[in-house]
Order: structure tokens, then sequence, then C-alpha cells
């Protein structure tokens, strides 16, 4: 038998009339089998826009801005990439506050507006403070792979006459290419082996002694549970606090400086207060913080306007749950949206107005608002916060009480939606910097500061 013959025999047997019917029935039953498994689990999830297969809703990004623009019905829905916790907040608009987005195959559910977020962060806490096992972090933290992070200094200020400045202002950012987790991963080992190594339980030192001792309690007690204590968790909080303080401060600084520019009377105002309390003679210090509310109150909006982790850390449901109505199942990644909490109209008056009179009631002493949440709500608030607000008040007051900022003449405002990150970081922006203290040896000389792309500062 020739090879056309077997080939022409073989064509024949595998688009056979029973082979097809066979395997169309098969596909019939897989997608009816599919359909049904799916509704069976996420039948009941909040309503969102239709997933596209494979990709989720991940897709839209897949197609050329000039085309969504033509399709979309709702133009409004059209946001700006870079910043999609505003994206996010108009999705809201057509979906409701709890909507669902896909990634692929990955559920996420997301909370907007502060009731919202508040009933799931407080009110179920025991299902909501998990967080999601993301592949990328375990091999970034298990040194099987490397992470490229800039890094320099931006900007000292320093010795301006040590007499008038008083004060040394470092900023870390990011210029040059280098590897941060095969440095910082065995930095943060070294400190875990160094603190076992001497620990004692009778007199803990600080954080990691206490967490050391309530683990080797754990490991020594009753083994038929699993510990909630270990070393790799003792390693990732630790990191967490390390990488948590890079940026944030940085940019919620960014930031501050940026909003004075663009608001002179509030930086007059903020000066004038600064300069009543601490005067010229010392730099501020944490025991003026009660006596300054108008430049408390300045740097909250600062906060409130910006939020500089907008989206929170993703949350994960650790058990599937009825919330307001809708079925999320476990392993739904949350996402509340901060950025709304801190735009909800129905909690903030005029909330895309920058105002910190809003912080402040008639005998203008300091108000504190529950739905004031830049650093989370709930189990998962970020630790560090105490420590992040009396940092950022002492650089904000330094250099309130050392500078004028101001937008070069001409010079129009960068978009405020930021760029969107790890964190939300203020557009490439330039400001003019004037010596504000009383007797300065500077005169009126004018030092212009240009934030590039990277937000490297340079003299000129």
């Amino acid at each position: 038998m020739s090879m056309d013959a077997s080939l022409s025999l073989l064509w024949q047997y595998v688009f056979s009339p029973a082979n097809i019917v066979g395997l169309t029935a098969f596909v019939l039953v897989f997608c009816v089998l599919q359909q049904y498994a799916w509704h069976q689990t996420y039948g009941n999830i909040p309503p969102g826009p239709k997933p596209w297969p494979i990709v989720g809703n991940f897709g839209v990004f897949l197609v050329p801005s000039f085309i969504l623009r033509r399709l979309a019905k709702n133009r409004k829905m059209i946001s700006n990439p870079l910043s999609p916790q505003a994206g996010l907040m108009e999705m809201s608009k057509l979906y409701g506050n709890i909507f669902s987005i896909f990634v692929g195959p990955q559920l996420m559910v997301v909370l907007t507006g502060y009731d919202t977020v508040r009933d799931a962060m407080v009110n179920h806490p025991e299902v909501f403070s998990d967080r999601p096992h993301i592949p990328l972090v375990t091999i970034i933290t298990k040194r099987k792979g490397k992470i490229s992070k800039c890094l320099s200094l931006i900007l000292t200020f320093q010795n301006l006459k040590a007499k008038l400045c008083m004060f040394e202002l470092n900023v870390v950012h990011r210029d040059c290419v280098c590897t941060i987790w095969p440095t910082v991963a065995p930095f943060l080992k070294k400190i875990i082996a160094r603190h076992r190594a001497t620990l004692d339980p009778e007199n803990p030192r600080d954080f990691i002694d206490m967490y050391l001792v309530e683990m080797l309690a754990q490991q020594k007690g009753d083994h038929s549970e699993e510990s909630l204590f270990s070393e790799d968790d003792l390693f990732y909080i630790i990191g967490d606090l390390f990488i948590a303080g890079t940026d944030t401060t940085t940019n919620s600084v960014l930031w501050s400086i940026l909003y004075m520019s663009l608001y002179p009377d509030v930086q007059e105002k903020v000066q004038q207060e600064i300069d009543a309390v601490v005067g010229s003679e010392r730099v501020p210090s944490l025991t003026d913080k009660g006596n300054l509310p108008y430049t408390e109150a300045t740097i909250m909006e600062v906060q409130r306007m910006t939020v500089v982790v907008p989206l929170s850390i993703p949350h994960m449901a650790s058990e599937t749950t009825e919330f307001r109505g809708y079925t999320i199942p476990k392993g739904t990644v949350i996402i509340p949206n901060l950025w709304s909490v801190h735009r909800d109209p129905t909690v903030w008056e005029n909330p895309d107005d920058f105002n910190p009179g809003r912080f402040l009631d008639e005998q203008g002493k300091l108000l504190r608002k529950d739905c004031f949440i830049p650093f989370g709500i709930g189990r998962r608030v970020c630790m560090g916060e105490q420590l992040a607000k009396m940092e950022l008040f002492l650089m904000f007051t330094s250099l309130m009480q050392a500078f004028t900022f101001r937008l070069p003449e001409g010079k129009s405002a960068p978009s405020m939606h930021g760029r969107f990150g790890l964190t939300l970081a203020p557009c490439p922006f330039t400001v003019c910097v004037k010596a504000f203290l009383k007797q300065s040896s500077l005169g009126s000389k004018l030092h212009v500061l240009s934030i590039k792309k990277n937000f490297h500062l340079d003299h000129k």
C-alpha cells in the first residue's frame, strides 16, 4: 500500500462521522460541566466586567487605547492606566461598592468607600485578614531570583550655615541599578541569627526577642497544633518593616513639597505657626506636635489627597463567606481601595478639594476622623504607623521652618494622579526653593531643584 493511500485511510478514520460526533459531544459536555462548576463557585460573586478567556479582565490592557476609546460605552471608564486606584473608583459607579475583576483565573473583589472597607476589615477580620500567596515574593525572598532596585542619594540639605539651617535632610531614592535582595535577605537573616544566639527569654530586648520567645515556647508545647509562629514569618515581618519605610516616607515628603508649591497660602500659614511656636533658634521636635494643629492638619490633608499606598496591601478570604448578600469564595484576593475611602463624598465634604481646615474644629483644634485611614484599618493596619507619623512630622516641619517652595514662573503643575507602583509617587515636577529662616546669609538667592523622571534633584 502506498504512502498516499495510507494517509487517505488515516484521514478518513480520524474525520469519520462517528469520531466527529464523539468529539463534538465531548467538547459540549466539557463546556457544560465547566460552566456548571463556574456557576457553583462564582454564581453569587459581586458583579463586575465580563472576563476574557485565560487573561480575565487583564485583557483590556492588551487592547490599544484608541480602540478602547472607540468601543467604550462609558468613556469615563477609560482612565489613566497609571492610576488604577482612580479607575477602580470609576468602576464602582457602574458596578457598586463591591465588585469583581479577574486577573487571569484569579478572582479579585474590590471594596470601595469607607463604609464597605470598614465593614469588611473591622467587622469580618477573621475572614478578610489573610494574605494571598504571591510566588514572585517567595522566589525573591528565598534567593531564587533577583530584583533590580534603583537607589541613590537624591538630595542632602546640609549646612546652609550650621547656625541657620540646624538640620540635615537626606532623601534616599532610586537612581542606579543594583540588586537589593542578595544584600537585604542575608542582612535580615543575620539579625535573626544574632538575636537567636544571644537570646535571654527572661529579658527580651526588642520585638525580635519577644517573637523568638513565643516561637520557642510553642515549639516546646503541644505539637498537635501547628505553631502560629515560625522563623520564616519573622523574616517576612522584619522584611516588611525594612521595605515599608523606604518609599512611603520619601513619597509623602515629595507630595508635601508639591502641595505646598501649589497652595502658597497654606504654606504661609504653616510657616507662621511654626515660627510662632518653634521660632528659628531650634529645630522642631515631637514635643511641638500638640501645639502645631494647622501644620498637622496640613500633613493629614496631603495624606488624604495622595494615599501613598492607595490600594493597600492585598488581603485574601481565608474561607468562603457571605458578605453583604454576595458569596466570597475561599482564596479570593480582596483589594481595599483606600484612595476611594479618602475621596468618598458620603464622609468628606468636597473630597477633591485640598483643605486642611477639614481636620480642625471651630476652635482650631485638631480633629481625629475615623474615615482617615491612610495606614489601613483592622488587623492588618500598618505596624509602622506611629513611626511614619513622627518621621513625616519632623521632616515636614524642618523643611517648612527653613525653606519656602513654589513653582517656577510659567511652569504648569504636574498631573496630580501620580505614578502608581508599590507606592504612589508624584509625577516629575520642578520647584524653586528659597531660604525662609530670618537673618539668612543667603539673602534672596533662589535655588531651583528639578525632579527628573527618576526623582533626582539637581541644583541649578
